[in-house]
């Protein structure tokens, strides 16, 4: 009997606080549009980077070597640029690009694919033959490295030469994480005043705001991809009792 009384008690109080217990819905409007403008700046990055590497592989492109190196280290992360030929043969590099202080990792190399599989070496990333393929139209894209921290960027010009750029990944995430957080406090403010209980995370799950304590899983979810990387708006529910 008192076992029993003792359950009873026990789910009486408990169905008390759920009773009283309210949910405030994360504000959907706000978030939407705080999404939206963290997008177009994101997108905005993207597209600006990408100009910056078309740049290098127009002075590739145009043999430019007395230009190349000093235009490489002045673009975050860069760390090799190769030349292919037509058919793939190997006919300049640019190595040796300035780490960032305090990194140093170690540069994959590059190889080309065979039989349509790409190596897991931690010390190589292979080019695709979409970049290789003289029957194909020019091309670019992105390749990450199995290590995790280098990506490759290559591109196809009409003459069928190619140029692949080896990134720091990790330094250029660091980087875009440093202007994010210097760029978001005023597109942000709307949120904090209202006191939303949101946070934007980078590559890796990066905090670009912390997420708040104890929250659980959250209620929204708004990624947003870019060829750098995949960000998110993660938005929770205020609970009261």
């Amino acid at each position: 009997m008192l076992a029993a009384a003792a359950l009873v008690f026990w789910g009486g109080e408990r169905l008390s606080r759920h009773q009283v217990e309210e949910r405030e819905p994360a504000d959907r409007v706000r978030l939407l549009d705080f999404s939206a403008t963290l997008g177009h700046e994101l997108d905005r990055l993207d597209a600006l980077y990408e100009s910056h590497l078309a740049e290098l592989v127009g002075l590739a492109l145009a043999r430019a070597k007395d230009q190349l190196p000093s235009r490489c280290e002045a673009l975050v992360g860069i760390r090799t640029l190769t030349v292919f030929a037509a058919g793939g043969k190997q006919t300049a590099e640019y190595s040796g690009m300035r780490p960032a202080p305090g990194l140093g990792r170690r540069v994959p190399g590059l190889e080309w694919e065979e039989g349509g599989r790409a190596s897991q070496a931690l010390n190589v990333i292979s080019l695709p033959k979409a970049a290789e393929n003289q029957a194909m139209r020019p091309g670019s894209g992105w390749v990450s490295g199995a290590d995790g921290m280098h990506r490759l960027y290559w591109i196809r010009a009409a003459t069928g030469t190619t140029v692949a750029i080896v990134i720091d990944d990790a330094e250029l995430q660091a980087c875009l994480a440093t202007h994010l957080r210097g760029w978001v406090a005023g597109p942000f403010a709307p949120l904090t005043e209202t006191g939303q209980l949101a946070a934007i995370y980078g590559p890796r799950r990066s905090h670009l705001f912390p997420a708040p304590a104890d929250t659980g899983p959250a209620a929204l979810v708004i990624p947003h991809r870019t060829a750098l990387g995949e960000w998110q708006v993660e938005a929770w529910d205020r609970l009261t009792v």
